[in-house]
């Protein structure tokens, strides 16, 4: 039988083991092989992190953490192209105040992670994409090396943990609504959406494609 004084022991020492676990499964946090974006020995052949506007590339070897402190919401790092190569990763801070990287398009073929099963990222991560589309002349098998878009190839693989939205983050519409209408009656699954979430209503055409508008 637990006396009090060890009763309290067996509490503090469950409490430590309860944040181990979950500080554990925070690789943002934990893991000391990660480079902070900013310092410029992380970034040796430049001699500095890189510019605004620059075309990025991780190395084999390069794993860079991403912070607010480089891509706050309020001054977005803005870049060209970021390049994972094979061996290499990037990986966003799980917590923290909004993160916002603006690029025209990220090819990964080592790993680009955002948060873990165990561990989602509760800060606001942004990944805006910009620039044109390429010109029917230009696209083709194999697509061109320099694109619109996140691609994922080869062995490279993407990780992004968000924040849970219950069993369904989507549903449909109960029926039809007008033009400016001030409130949504939907099909049910809404009852474990968060107070301040953003309600995104897709397009009513019958095909989904930018074509149709």
């Amino acid at each position: 039988m637990l006396r009090v004084g060890q009763l309290q022991l067996f509490r503090l020492s469950l409490i430590l083991s309860i944040l181990r676990a979950a500080h554990a499964a925070c690789p943002a946090e934990t893991d000391s092989s990660l480079l902070p974006w900013g310092a410029s020995s992380t970034w040796p052949e430049l001699g500095s992190p890189p510019s605004p506007g620059d075309n990025v590339t991780l190395t084999a070897g390069m794993h860079v953490l991403l912070s607010s402190s480089e891509a706050p919401y309020s001054s977005p790092l803005v870049l060209s192209f970021v390049h994972i190569e094979e061996g290499a990763s990037l990986v966003v801070a799980t917590h923290g105040i909004a993160i916002e990287l603006h690029t025209r398009g990220i090819e990964v073929r080592g790993e680009l992670r955002a948060g873990s099963a165990e561990c989602p990222t509760n800060a606001s991560v942004i990944i805006e994409l910009y620039g044109g589309r390429l010109p029917l002349s230009n696209r083709g098998t194999p697509p061109p090396a320099l694109r619109k878009g996140i691609h994922v190839l080869g062995s490279g693989s993407a990780y992004l943990y968000g924040a849970s939205v219950g069993e369904s983050g989507w549903t449909r519409l109960a029926f039809p609504h007008a033009v400016g209408a001030s409130s949504l009656l939907v099909r049910g699954g809404a009852e474990s959406w968060a107070v301040g979430s953003r309600i995104v209503v897709a397009t009513t055409h019958f095909r989904d494609h930018r074509k149709y508008r």
